[in-house]
C-alpha cells in the first residue's frame, strides 16, 4: 500500500525537489522491503528456488549515496 500511494502521490514540482527525492526513497525502501519479505518467505518454505547471480555494485552505490547524503559534512568517502 505504501508503494502504491507513494507512486500515485501528486508531485507537481519542477526539477529536483526535496519532496520528490523523499518519495523516491520511500519507493526504493518499499522495493527493498518487498524483496526482503520474499527472501524470508522463501527461506521459511525450505523449498528449492531458482538461484541467480547477485550484482553488488548497485547495492553498494545506493548505500554509498545514502551515506553521503546523510553524513556529507562529517565524512569524506574516497
Amino acid at each position: 500500500m505504501v508503494m502504491a500511494y507513494t507512486e500515485i502521490a501528486p508531485i507537481e514540482q519542477n526539477g529536483e525537489s526535496c519532496l520528490t527525492r523523499d518519495l523516491l526513497q520511500v519507493v526504493q525502501a518499499a522495493i527493498r522491503a518487498k524483496e526482503l519479505v520474499k527472501q524470508i518467505l522463501t527461506f521459511s518454505r525450505q523449498t528449492e528456488v531458482e538461484r541467480f547471480p547477485l550484482l553488488p555494485g548497485p547495492i553498494i552505490k545506493e548505500a554509498r549515496n545514502s551515506f553521503e547524503r546523510r553524513y556529507h559534512q562529517q565524512f569524506e568517502l574516497t
